[in-house]
């Protein structure tokens, strides 16, 4: 039963980190397309914060 759970926590999981990953504009790999999102949304920048750099910070809005 703990080795289904587990299992099945971590297909959960895998799925969740891969909606992420596409959903903030190419962080924690591709810094340098956030920075350019965040520039065509008339910020000053933007780099790749957050927990493990998941998500694209837009600075100077």
């Amino acid at each position: 039963m703990k080795a289904v759970t587990v299992v099945l926590l971590l297909a959960l999981l895998f799925c969740v980190a891969v909606e992420v990953a596409d959903a903030y504009f190419g962080c924690p790999l591709n810094q340098h397309r956030c920075h350019v999102h965040c520039l065509a949304a008339n910020c000053k920048g933007g780099y790749c914060g957050g927990w493990f750099r998941l998500k694209c910070r837009c600075i100077g809005c």
